[in-house]
């Protein structure tokens, strides 16, 4: 050991031979405590100096008397006395509430005596005069206070004679600075550390319900940061200070260290985190801003409109698009006259377009929501738009600005390419466009204005790279993102500049000069576009006189070697520019989407799996299946399975080979728009290069992109009847009244510990398919709040068990359940509709019920099944957590149980929270196949509808945490503002809202909540 020169000779003796003897010396009786072993003394205790007296004294009396009889529990007390630290007896002081004394430390010690002074010291004192001395420093207070020193008895050497004056707390502290010396021997200064103030849970736990917040941490972040101020306050302290020699003392320098500022929330918690509880700088401007915050989360936010020009042509356009447009596949509502080829709904009336323009002046201009113009200015939008329509109308407002958007950017970037063009002629006036390239007029802009989808508008972006794609790509490189335009408009020509760069064939084409054999086909792609969309040859085809042979013997160069190549790069030409017309593609469009057919052949896996049983058997095998005949999900279906490599879809415009030789295809409709009818070899050969390039341009180019865009819209169909399946469930879940018992609930109101409780007493009952799991029992008053809770271990046995005691221990829950209806009331009874067990614990519950009607004449109560699902998102929530955190998972299930049935819509609108809760509920079988956000949206929708229709009473969401969720569903209101509007109720008005005075006071109290909000607040 370190420091085993401390310890006697002799101890060293005995302890060796306690080694060979293999016992413990200290072993002789039960009643007599072990003495300490030299191994034991030769580590340094963390104690003071006097347990290493003590114990060489003690050692040295245990050699002539081995114990001490009296003194050996005095001795054990005082020995976990001393060695008691800092730590432990502040642990102590925290668990009893009460300062504890503090013995003195020694920080200089004496050297200890030699052996012959120890042993005249140890022959001069008493058994127990040393533990007297000792007794009288450690518990002597006045002494301790006023850092006098303890007077020994005589004959006895005082403690400051053998250890040195004890000194007084703060001396102690000057003895270690001056102990702790520089590299000059001057005594370093330790700091003094301020008191913090300690906090209760108590106070932490009422903070945090007041600000949101674990303000636990917050004191201790706070702590730090005092400590800091210290660490700054050291270094700034005595610049010019002098030593004894008169030198001048090395300071350091102010300022050195950076003060860190106050601990905020943005440093206690991830990004995420603050995401999710909207303490972001996004969030605060939300609830500022004097709009609805819904209007501020859409995708695009509402803005108010330029004119009343641009509500008309936005009002026509979604009446054209939202409400006569008629979907792809039959997406028919119950209901509704099905039609096969007439889109499954009616078209509504031309009277329409102005109710349209009424309601987006409302949304648009006076930031009304859809509630509150379906309740309050119905005189404007009805008989011919609904609740259903204005959130349609609503959500295509979103797309209408979206499209504006694009539009706009379009329409800047045509523009910077003929103004670089300009510039370019500007700059060297000598300068000749190369084949192929023109200037870009104002017919090309304009037919960005005439677009009115996003079809159409990639359309006139593809027909723009093909023609101008090089000289956008110069001019990202000379512009460097052309300063010009916004970023958006940027982004439009990343494709083009990146097709550009890959130098595609259409470009060698162009390059190698051939686009003066592609104009000599006879027409010009705008040209065949006006035949197809007249479907009649309105163009006649011009005839070139000579061969195509001999113009192609014109064209070989070094890529072309050929002639060959050269007709067939002619040929792509054609086809590709015809491919790039916009009226083509429309025309196109147009009619593969009415012609359109769907195939379906199963894989080799699929006719393995795809039984009678299985969901895809009803589509197993599908050969030129119209796509307006496909209804609701079934696409959906079909491309999850081609997903799980069950089946294989194909679409086409055509029918099959053998049907194509009797009713024709669509190539043979069309090539006679192109098409020179002479009788002759020349015009033969000119015809069939004609032929061609439309096969091509159909086959290679369109019908891809048509089929890609067909299977897109299907989709998109599918998943939107899915959503409103989904819609519809929670709808008609929600779309329920608070049950209604049959006695009188004013009648029946009593006094339950010590406090009439008003409304629906509801005892919910929930359990686990393990019968071994107790029953719980959950008694809530007519607020919602747990009263009583009940623990039934026994009432599942069945009466024909087994058991013994079968009988014996579930007539004692039947007696206990008796007696807890007896004393508790309930209007009615929730069994948790868990498997059929529920029906033999209604059996049970009505055995009870029966006897009290019959002995105690109380009224019938009644039993009713709720389904448990709502119960068990609820009992692993985080809300769960927070308001019954020592409770177990079924307690919680049955609370949430019985709250449903008191009222739906409260316990439905309590999922909407930061976790999404409100996804987990079992809508429908294909619900995790569509997009949650759209989902979660059209959820949202329908308990916006149902909230604003029933009301919110705001004294309850004060008063009541299960209430709080409903008022974020309020018109003008959402997450954000609505806890910033409760906050608000709760200290200004001291939790309670008056109802003559709450519309105005909550438009004077709440910033950003508009007043309309108030209409569908009640209190």
């Amino acid at each position: 050991p370190v420091y085993s020169s401390m310890a006697e000779p002799h101890d060293f003796v005995l302890d060796d031979e306690a080694e060979e003897s293999g016992s413990d010396i200290s072993s002789e009786s039960n009643d007599e405590e072990p003495e300490e072993t030299a191994a034991d003394r030769d580590f340094v205790d963390d104690g003071p100096v006097e347990d290493v007296r003590q114990g060489l004294s003690d050692s040295s009396s245990d050699s002539v008397n081995k114990t001490d009889a009296v003194g050996t529990p005095k001795k054990k007390r005082r020995r976990m006395e001393e060695n008691l630290d800092e730590e432990d007896i502040a642990l102590l002081e925290e668990n009893l509430g009460v300062k504890l004394k503090r013995k003195k430390k020694f920080n200089r010690v004496k050297m200890i005596a030699s052996d012959e002074e120890e042993d005249e010291t140890v022959s001069r004192s008493g058994p127990g005069h040393d533990r007297d001395v000792i007794a009288s420093q450690l518990f002597d207070d006045e002494a301790s206070e006023q850092g006098e020193e303890i007077a020994a008895p005589s004959g006895t050497a005082s403690s400051a004679e053998v250890y040195g004056a004890l000194p007084s707390s703060s001396e102690e502290e000057d003895d270690v600075d001056d102990f702790i010396v520089d590299e000059d021997g001057r005594p370093v200064r330790q700091r003094k550390k301020k008191s913090h103030k300690t906090y209760s849970s108590a106070q932490l736990q009422e903070a945090q319900d007041i600000f949101g917040v674990d303000l636990g941490q917050f004191a201790d972040d706070l702590e730090e940061n005092e400590e800091d101020e210290e660490d700054e306050e050291d270094e700034d302290e005595d610049e010019d200070l002098s030593d004894e020699e008169g030198r001048p003392r090395r300071t350091r320098r102010k300022g050195t260290k950076q003060r860190r500022g106050a601990a905020s929330v943005y440093d206690l918690f991830e990004p995420s985190e603050l995401e999710r509880r909207h303490f972001t700088d996004r969030d605060d401007e939300i609830r500022a801003k004097d709009m609805p915050e819904r209007f501020q989360l859409r995708g695009h936010p509402v803005q108010p409109a330029d004119d009343i020009t641009e509500l008309k042509f936005e009002s026509e356009w979604i009446y054209r698009h939202a409400f006569s447009e008629p979907p792809l596949s039959d997406q028919h509502k119950p209901g509704e006259i099905s039609s096969v080829y007439g889109g499954g709904a009616f078209k509504p009336p031309a009277t329409t377009i102005p109710k349209i323009k009424e309601a987006l002046m409302f949304m648009r201009n006076e930031s009304y929501e859809v509630p509150f113009i379906a309740n309050y200015r119905k005189e404007y939008v009805e008989p011919e738009l609904s609740v259903e329509d204005l959130w349609k109308i609503w959500q295509w407002d979103e797309r209408w600005c979206k499209f504006q958007v694009r539009k706009r950017n379009m329409g800047k970037l045509f523009v910077a390419v003929r103004q670089y063009q300009q510039q370019k002629i500007r700059d060297n006036p000598d300068h000749l466009l190369a084949e192929g390239q023109r200037m870009l007029s104002e017919r090309d802009i304009g037919r960005v204005e005439n677009v009115q989808s996003l079809e159409e508008l990639k359309d006139v972006y593809e027909h723009f790279s093909l023609y101008f794609g090089s000289e956008l790509a110069e001019m990202s490189k000379t512009r460097s993102g052309h300063e010009s335009l916004d970023d958006s408009s940027s982004q439009l020509s990343r494709p083009s500049k990146l097709k550009v760069s890959q130098k595609d064939y259409y470009t060698v084409c162009r390059q190698a000069g051939l686009l003066g054999m592609a104009e000599k086909f006879g027409l010009t792609p705008e040209q065949f576009g006006e035949n197809m969309r007249d479907n009649y040859q309105k163009h006649e085809t011009e005839q070139y006189p000579s061969e195509p042979d001999d113009v192609a013997q014109d064209y070989i160069c070094q890529r072309f070697p050929t002639i060959d190549s050269v007709l067939k790069a002619a040929v792509y030409m054609v086809g590709i520019q015809l491919s790039r017309q916009p009226v083509v593609r429309q025309t196109v469009r147009q009619t593969y989407s009415e012609r359109a057919k769907v195939s379906v052949k199963p894989t080799k896996k699929g006719k393995k799996e795809i039984d009678e049983w299985h969901d895809c058997s009803v589509f197993k095998y599908l050969k030129n299946k119209p796509v307006k005949t496909l209804r609701g999900d079934q696409f959906l279906r079909m491309t999850q399975a081609e997903q799980d490599g069950l089946l294989k879809i194909s679409v086409s415009i055509d029918m099959d080979m053998q049907s194509s030789l009797v009713y024709g295809t669509y190539l043979d409709e069309i090539k006679q728009l192109f098409y020179r009818d002479e009788f002759s070899l020349l015009v033969k050969t000119w015809n069939d290069l004609r032929v061609e390039a439309v096969e091509m341009a159909l086959t290679k180019f369109l019908y891809p992109v048509m089929e890609k865009e067909l299977r897109r819209k299907l989709l998109q169909e599918a998943q939107d009847h899915v959503i409103q399946q989904c819609a519809t469930k929670l709808q008609q879940w929600i779309d329920v009244a608070p049950y209604q018992p049959e006695q009188q609930l004013d009648d029946e109101d009593f006094d339950s510990g010590g406090a009439k409780t008003h409304g629906l007493r509801v005892l919910a009952c929930t359990y686990e398919e393990d019968r071994d799991i107790p029953v719980c029992c959950a008694m809530l008053d007519g607020n919602g709040q747990l009263t009583e809770p009940l623990r039934l271990s026994n009432i599942r046995i069945r009466p024909n068990s087994f058991r013994k005691d079968a009988k014996k221990l579930r007539d004692e829950d039947m007696t206990r359940l008796r007696e807890f209806v007896l004393k508790m009331r309930p209007h009615v009874v929730a069994i948790a509709t868990e498997n059929r067990d529920a029906l033999y614990l209604i059996e049970d519950i009505r055995q009870c019920l029966m006897v009290l009607e019959q002995e105690e004449q109380m009224a019938s109560i009644a039993i009713e099944l709720v389904d448990g699902e709502v119960a068990r998102i609820f009992q692993s929530s985080r809300r769960a957590k927070e308001e019954f955190a020592e409770q177990g998972l079924l307690l919680k299930q049955a609370v949430s149980l019985g709250r449903r049935l008191q009222d739906p819509l409260l316990e439905f609108a309590g999922l909407c929270s930061d976790d999404n809760e409100l996804l987990c509920l079992k809508l429908h079988p294909l619900q995790g196949l569509v997009s949650q956000e759209q989902l979660q949206a059209e959820l949202q929708i329908r308990l916006i509808n149902q909230v604003n229709d029933v009301g919110v009473d705001v004294n309850k969401a004060l008063e009541y945490t299960h209430h709080e969720r409903v008022v974020q569903f309020v018109c003008g209101l959402g997450p954000r503002k609505a806890a910033a509007l409760l906050r608000v109720c709760n200290q200004d008005s001291e939790g309670c809202v008056q109802s003559d005075r709450h519309s105005k006071w909550i438009d004077r109290q709440t910033d950003g909540c508009p007043s309309r909000a108030a209409r569908h607040l009640c209190s």
